[in-house]
């Protein structure tokens, strides 16, 4: 469990100018533009929200827990740890700790006004924080700006980045590993893809019916313990980007498997979430979700940064789901993309993020929490230039399970008539859907 620190402020430290810069912005992503914000009392007290990812330990014995606990061949199959138990092996040493939160407090004291709050998340290695941005363009050197999408509506919804330079005293170039939050630009989803196909597809709808007819799934096979938990997630929670509570009912009732609403609502940006936000991305994730998984408890993640918080919330979130979904992904070469640009000096490049990332992947597995990754069905292609791979992350990392589409094609066989007992969007004109009646997979 996290244990919260409200910062009680040290005495005014001398502030050492020998810096080491973690990262550079030289560009903004193209579906963000900025904003400009008056730089008064208002704005430089915004608070806002970073985390300080700090150096782990014992990152060799972790990987090797991970597959053993996850390989059904080994003795040790299933004998997860608890969160706290990793805390333990990987966290960062308490003192280290302890000399990045003083550096924190004395920026605090020599920038913010009195009213100001600020608090710290111990997370064993790393600390969540929130400031305002006085005191984070202080304690990073750097400026931060205020931006807004230029694709959906997202209405006023902004978000804070930095914008030159982050940079930290040099004495720390050995604690911190990265900086995020105010960092990264969350891509927008890749929307709906479309191939060529030498064979004819079927444009009959596929609905839990057919879809478990087509995988050799029980229709009455229900989840029988409320041990189960599921939960997809969404990169953030507000207007386009959320499952559609009215939605999900129709869907239920119209396909004949129970309604159930989904009112566990979880993650950073939980509390800005309404049942109104809806998009077809997180629409479909829960959707097939609980059609598949009747009886299952099923949450919503909303977060509001990239893979490593998400995965990072979930570690020290009491009680998570035990199988999360993620519909979204960016070249893993270009995460830095997502940033601007990420690279410099060594530092913060997209390999750091990944690699950082995929520890918080084996943490959950070691957990027994599982994670699954849409491939987009890219596989491995090339950039347009076909020197180079190009995988999705998170759907590329090994410590997830990718997970792709199967492609319904016409064989020029009679499939069998869709029989009575099929649900009411089989047989309804009223939503204009011809039911697949194959029962065999082409993939």
């Amino acid at each position: 469990m996290a244990v919260m620190l409200l910062a009680v402020v040290a005495a005014v430290a001398a502030f050492p100018h020998d810096d080491v810069v973690l990262h550079k912005r030289e560009f903004f992503p193209s579906t963000y533009e900025r904003v400009e914000m008056h730089r008064d009392h208002e704005w430089l007290a915004t608070p806002v929200t970073f985390t300080i990812l700090l150096k782990q330990k014992n990152l060799e014995q972790l990987e090797d827990l991970f597959w053993k606990v996850s390989d059904p061949t080994h003795e040790m199959y299933g004998q997860f740890l608890t969160a706290g138990e990793v805390h333990t092996m990987t966290q960062t040493p308490l003192k280290a700790r302890e000399e990045v939160l003083n550096w924190v407090q004395a920026v605090y004291k020599h920038v913010a006004h009195q009213s100001h709050e600020l608090v710290v998340v111990d997370r064993h290695d790393a600390l969540r924080i929130t400031a305002p941005v006085s005191v984070v363009e202080a304690l990073f050197k750097t400026t931060l700006a205020a931006f807004k999408r230029t694709r959906g509506n997202f209405g006023e919804k902004l978000w804070i980045k930095y914008i030159d330079t982050i940079s930290v005293p040099r004495k720390f170039e050995n604690v911190i590993d990265l900086v995020t939050g105010i960092v990264e630009f969350a891509p927008l989803p890749q929307g709906l893809k479309t191939y060529e196909s030498r064979a004819r597809g079927t444009f009959n709808c596929n609905v839990p019916y057919t879809m478990k007819r087509m995988y050799s799934i029980d229709e009455d096979l229900k989840v029988a313990t409320q041990m189960a938990s599921q939960a997809p997630y969404s990169e953030v929670g507000n207007k386009q980007e959320g499952f559609g509570a009215s939605d999900l009912k129709t869907f239920q009732q119209i396909n004949g498997v129970e309604v159930k609403a989904i009112t566990n609502i979880i993650g950073d940006d939980a509390p800005n979430y309404t049942e109104m936000d809806t998009d077809t991305e997180a629409a479909l994730d829960v959707q097939c979700l609980t059609g598949f998984a009747e009886g299952a408890n099923t949450s919503f993640w909303v977060m509001n940064d990239w893979m490593y918080e998400f995965a990072n919330e979930i570690l020290n979130t009491n009680e998570p789901p035990l199988v999360n979904s993620m519909s979204y992904g960016w070249y893993e070469s270009q995460q830095c993309r997502i940033d601007g640009n990420c690279t410099n000096e060594g530092f913060g490049t997209s390999e750091d993020y990944v690699k950082r990332t995929d520890v918080e992947f084996q943490k959950l597995g070691v957990i027994g929490i599982t994670m699954l990754a849409a491939s987009g069905d890219d596989g491995v292609e090339s950039d347009k230039q076909c020197d180079k791979m190009r995988p999705d992350y998170p759907a590329s990392s090994v410590y997830v399970t990718s997970v792709g589409a199967t492609a319904v094609v016409d064989d020029d066989q009679s499939d069998p008539s869709i029989p009575a007992s099929a649900p009411a969007v089989c047989h309804d004109s009223t939503y204009d859907c011809s039911c697949s009646t194959s029962n065999l997979e082409h993939s």
